[in-house]
């Protein structure tokens, strides 16, 4: 995430390291909706990517919807929170596409690679709408042959969807309607799936660490 926080606010960011990533000094030549959106001193994002400073790991899939957006020259900077995704899923609306190809590794966990998505998505001929549909395809898949490695080597047929990227209706309806042929699939109904969701979990914790303090007190009288 060049520049951190940032990066989450001006999506160019990480999308022109994806670009330098993905073609080195040759990414200014590929076709790339993205080169309408970044500022003129771009290329000192990537410089600083390169070198690993102010530039923290992120495993969100949000980031990816976002770095999808600015690839395809539809948001370099956003407004509210989710903007750039949000406006994603609505160009694919009642499009069709593919999966593009992406890599399952297994180091000490599994990992996704969505750097031949990106490549694949900036290479082909399809329309906007139809990258975009694509896109939220190859995700949805992504989760799908995921859970369902996990449950070849562990056996657990249960799966929890929850993450602000579950508000996307495209994504939830494509990876709920294949899991549940195979899967018991839980997701929010009464606490919200995004930051929310986040927030009330943090606050049943503090709760039951000051209950459980306060019994420690009782106890000592």
């Amino acid at each position: 995430m060049p520049g951190a926080v940032a990066a989450i606010k001006e999506p160019w960011r990480i999308a022109a390291f994806i670009m330098d990533k993905l073609y080195g000094s040759t990414a200014v030549n590929v076709p790339c909706g993205l080169w309408d959106l970044v500022p003129d001193n771009w290329q000192t994002a990537v410089q600083i990517a390169r070198q690993q400073f102010n530039s923290p790991l992120s495993s969100s899939a949000g980031r990816l919807f976002d770095t999808a957006a600015a690839l395809l020259g539809i948001r370099g900077k956003i407004n509210y929170e989710g903007q750039a995704a949000i406006e994603l899923e609505q160009l694919a609306a009642d499009s069709n596409g593919i999966v593009f190809p992406y890599d399952i590794s297994l180091h000490r966990q599994y990992e996704i690679d969505f750097l031949p998505v990106f490549d694949a998505m900036l290479l082909s001929n399809m329309t906007l709408p139809q990258k975009a549909m694509s896109f939220h395809m190859t995700m949805a898949d992504a989760v799908i042959q995921m859970a369902e490695k996990i449950k070849e080597e562990t056996g657990i047929d249960k799966v929890v969807l929850s993450g602000g990227v579950f508000q996307n209706i495209t994504l939830s309806s494509l990876v709920i309607k294949s899991l549940q042929k195979r899967f018991t699939v839980y997701i929010n109904r009464k606490v919200p799936t995004n930051d929310g969701g986040l927030s009330f979990g943090q606050a049943a914790v503090a709760c039951a660490v000051i209950n459980e303090n306060r019994t420690k007190e009782m106890g000592r009288y």
